[in-house]
């Protein structure tokens, strides 16, 4: 189950993460497009597909959760 894109649906205006680094502040439309787009990226540009593994080297922020739900779908 895709509970960010449930979420997305269903309040899309609602907060679902903030960065506290940054104080960047996504909402769950926001951040559904942009795990969208990140999915979108690993797929058709690094031809990442089911079943493939990714490793991230980042430092913490919503980036890295961005990329952990976009391996999910």
């Amino acid at each position: 189950h895709d509970w960010i894109a449930s979420h997305a649906a269903r309040r899309p205006g609602a907060p679902a993460a903030i960065d506290l680094g940054t104080g960047a502040r996504l909402t769950y439309g926001a951040f559904h497009d942009r795990i969208d787009g990140v999915a979108a990226w690993l797929a058709e540009d690094c031809g990442i597909g089911a079943g493939d593994r990714v490793a991230v080297l980042a430092q913490a922020g919503v980036e890295v959760f961005a990329i952990q739900f976009a391996c999910f779908r």
